[in-house]
């Protein structure tokens, strides 16, 4: 038990001089940043300690004082809330090199901007958000990420949602069309190789020579362990069933929000294309996907985007069960399917943990439902819009409501309302198995 006084801080110091290297080291680990900095005045064995093994994760912003003495330490990973202002006396790293992830969340000017990304050569991960890319000096961003070409393994891009795209004219005045391929290297964009992209941009669509970029740096990317990409309408079937024959033997996570989907006025004027097979998403290009666990799709561009773009008729999922065991969530939106095959998909997902389905279109959710409680032992959560017509005489109607009764009574407490917008939320427990073994029977899809 430590003591008080000059012997007990004696005692404590020879305690940590006695303790191997290694453990010290991972004592370090355990303690926050300004604890770490206070242990540096112990002795010179753990200054030399902590300067030498130490990794750094900080916060830079021009209020904080104190951030100066941080750069003279090993520093891991740069977030960067505000730093508009010139940093008196430049700012110094005293080990650029070490640092691997920079995050710019807020207002940065272009000066500072360039010198941090300037002194950071060998950054892995770097995320800009629209609160930094909205500066009105901010050169092009795909400048900027360029420049780390070689050493770039994780990139995302936030534009954030229309409104603060077009406030902030990211893309639109910042590059021009004209002068694109100045601006971009393309022998360099080549070598870019990723395993983590991420892009959130609600008005790519608007210029076409950043979009053609983008989609071919996609295009390029070979060894993607995640991919999440939300503009709407930029993302077609065909090319993400490229990027996944590409990626089959790493990806993990797929992210598209939103696929690009016919618009209703096209198919009026071609109704063959109604039933045309490139309508169809055909799930077996996940079939091969051994290491996906994550997978999210929506093909319904919210209307609040563009109020000038048409509704889209949503494609048609096929091959459900081909998607790969190891799948642990599955989200889809907007889609059309058949329900024998997505019955049939319930018994092949062992580590199925959450499904979510949202504008799934006419279909008969309580069968829906039961088959996920009933064959997905391990789902932990289960997340289902039902979309019913309004009243009927049809016993298959009645036979519906009653179905969706239990499960609602069972798991929200509330029997089920048809004007309700958020539908089924379950958290199944372990103890809820008992229940759905004796009330979940086995059922097959009827027409009501």
């Amino acid at each position: 038990m430590w003591t008080d006084g000059e012997d007990a801080v004696s005692s404590r110091k020879e305690f940590l001089n006695g303790l191997p290297p290694e453990v010290r080291v991972m004592v370090y680990k355990m303690l926050p940043n300004a604890d770490v900095l206070n242990m540096r005045l112990v002795n010179r064995l753990v200054k030399k300690e902590i300067d030498e093994y130490m990794d750094f994760h900080i916060i830079l912003d021009q209020s904080y004082r104190k951030f100066r003495q941080l750069c003279n330490f090993r520093i891991r990973s740069i977030k960067v809330n505000l730093l508009s202002r010139r940093i008196n006396h430049g700012l110094h790293l005293s080990y650029p090199e070490r640092v691997k992830k920079v995050i710019f969340d807020g207002l940065v000017s272009p000066a500072n901007l360039m010198k941090i990304l300037t002194l950071c050569k060998h950054v892995q991960e770097l995320v800009f958000t629209h609160e930094t890319l909205g500066f009105s000096d901010t050169p092009p961003v795909i400048r900027l990420w360029m420049k780390h070409a070689e050493t770039l393994k994780c990139l995302e891009l936030q534009a954030g949602d229309q409104a603060d795209a077009i406030q902030t004219e990211i893309y639109l005045q910042a590059f021009p069309s004209k002068c694109i391929e100045h601006e971009v290297d393309l022998e360099q964009l080549k070598r870019m190789k990723l395993t983590d992209f991420r892009f959130r941009d609600d008005v790519l669509f608007l210029n076409t020579p950043v979009k053609n970029i983008i989609v071919d740096l996609i295009s390029r990317q070979t060894k993607l362990q995640v991919f999440h990409f939300h503009s709407p309408g930029d993302l077609t079937w065909k090319q993400l069933k490229e990027l996944v024959t590409i990626n089959v033997e790493t990806i993990t996570d797929i992210t598209i929000n939103n696929l690009k989907a016919y618009r209703r006025s096209f198919l009026h004027r071609h109704a063959d294309l109604i039933l045309h097979p490139s309508r169809r998403a055909d799930m077996e290009c996940f079939s091969n996907c051994k290491k996906l666990k994550h997978l999210t799709l929506s093909c319904s561009p919210p209307p609040s985007m563009n109020p000038n773009q048409e509704e889209g008729i949503p494609l048609n999922l096929v091959n459900l069960q081909s998607l790969p065991s190891a799948l642990e969530t599955l989200y889809l939106r907007g889609f059309t399917f058949r329900m024998d095959e997505i019955l049939t998909l319930t018994k092949y997902l062992p580590n199925l943990r959450e499904f979510v389905l949202v504008d799934g279109g006419r279909i008969q959710y309580s069968v829906l439902i039961n088959g996920f409680l009933r064959n997905c032992h391990s789902l932990e959560f289960l997340n289902v819009r039902p979309v019913i017509a309004r009243g009927s005489s049809d016993s298959s109607w009645w036979k519906e409501i009653r179905a969706l009764n239990l499960v609602f009574n069972y798991f929200m407490k509330v029997p089920f309302d048809i004007d309700d917008l958020d539908g089924l939320e379950a958290r199944i427990r372990p103890e809820d198995r008992d229940w759905i073994s004796t009330n979940i029977l086995e059922d097959t899809p009827t027409t009501y």
